[in-house]
């Protein structure tokens, strides 16, 4: 629960973060309504990840002493703030230097984030006093807790641009989502074609409401395979810990296109042995129970549980990427009917509810795949070099404040 080394640096020391922080209660800086608007001028507030709950008008009791590390009490999250601002919940702590006590307080706060204690979330433990305000670290003079703490707020300041234009090709491939699915492409221009009030010559009645001309509406379960899945017995040791990839909705559920590595694996005889099928490359994996609506495409030949449906294309007019973005765009537009009590399901019955939009006679859908894919190449792009910062920032936490690397001053 420290970062204390065996033998300090020169000119280091040990304290505890009660000698070095005060804490202050939030009950006098709590808002009184959540009626909030984004015209109003002062920002609310949390701890968690959240962070801004709204603005609100209420100019009364602003918290203006700062920066301030603002700490939930029962979460352990914190967050480091350099702006006037009020609170919703009293269940946290206002942390500063105190009187006398040479810190730097953005250090402190990268101290904070770097420390782990498990946090059981029923026990409503206040977390400051009982455990945190008593771990000891190891904090350098005061020159290099500021050289130190520019060269984290440097990795901070790349990783929140990065984090931001993350943010940014989500809204975009969203609305691309429902331009291209609802109004396609015009392949004598490569554009989109006008919307349907600007012309509506251009679309015809269906099953999915108003859609270009060109398009047939196809009931998905007449154009796609559905593929059960299934777990071979864990009774059988034989059965697990082979070579084939088995997934199940945890191993997909990131946000990627791509379902790349299960945590489990079994053997060819725990394939032949349960009622799993294998996913080849460029299949879709949807997950049907639980967390319902999942859906990734297959990196490489897998097995898989069932909870999940693989789905494959029959149609020589679809295919399977074009199958996975359009069932992107209906999960997130549209959504499955979901049957069951205790569990939200999609049955195969399911699939005959939806539709799907088919152009035969051109290559749209190759040029929505190629839009779609594009996005979906910078948001990786982005994902992966905020992975790279994230580790590189992880080191040098590792290094700088535990002073197994110093800096010059």
């Amino acid at each position: 629960m420290n970062n204390c080394l065996k033998e300090i640096p020169d000119g280091w020391h040990i304290v505890e973060l009660s000698e070095i922080l005060q804490y202050e209660q939030p009950y006098h800086y709590i808002v009184l309504s959540e009626e909030y608007n984004d015209i109003f001028g002062i920002p609310v507030l949390t701890a968690g990840k959240s962070f801004l709950l709204g603005y609100t008008n209420e100019s009364d009791n602003v918290y203006s002493n700062l920066p301030v590390i603002i700490f939930d009490d029962f979460t352990t999250d914190s967050k480091y703030v350099d702006f006037p601002f009020k609170v919703k919940s009293s269940a946290m702590k206002f942390l500063r230097p105190r009187e006398g006590v040479s810190i730097d307080l953005k250090l402190i706060f990268e101290y904070i984030q770097s420390l782990k204690i498990s946090v059981a979330n029923s026990d409503h433990k206040r977390r400051w006093i009982s455990e945190f305000s008593k771990i000891k670290i190891t904090i350098p003079p005061f020159e290099q807790q500021i050289k130190i703490a520019d060269i984290l707020s440097t990795c901070d300041a790349v990783i929140e641009k990065t984090q931001a234009a993350i943010a940014k090709y989500k809204l975009i491939k969203q609305g691309m989502l429902h331009d291209l699915f609802t109004r396609g492409i015009d392949i004598q221009t490569g554009k989109l074609r006008p919307r349907y009030k600007d012309a509506p010559e251009l679309y015809k009645e269906s099953k999915l409401g108003w859609i270009p001309k060109e398009w047939e509406c196809e009931m998905l379960s007449s154009v796609i395979e559905i593929i059960s899945g299934g777990t071979p017995s864990t009774q059988i040791k034989e059965y697990w810990g082979g070579e084939i990839p088995w997934l199940s909705v945890d191993d997909f559920n990131t946000g990627n296109r791509y379902a790349s590595k299960a945590a489990k694996k079994i053997t060819e005889e725990g394939l032949k042995n349960s009622a799993t099928n294998m996913l080849l490359p460029g299949m879709l994996i949807i997950s049907a129970r639980g967390t319902v609506g999942v859906i990734a495409q297959m990196k490489a030949p897998m097995a898989f549980n069932q909870s999940c449906y693989g789905l494959n294309t029959v149609n020589e007019y679809l295919s399977n990427d074009f199958l996975y973005y359009y069932q992107t765009f209906f999960i997130r537009f549209i959504g499955f009917k979901s049957y069951g009590s205790v569990f939200d399901v999609i049955t195969k019955s399911s699939f005959d509810e939806v539709f799907i939009p088919i152009n035969k006679k051109s290559d749209e859908q190759r040029m929505i795949v190629e839009k779609l894919t594009a996005i979906d190449t910078n948001l990786q792009s982005e994902q992966s070099y905020l992975e790279k910062m994230q580790q590189l920032k992880k080191g040098l936490m590792e290094d700088l404040l535990s002073g197994k690397k110093r800096v010059k001053v």
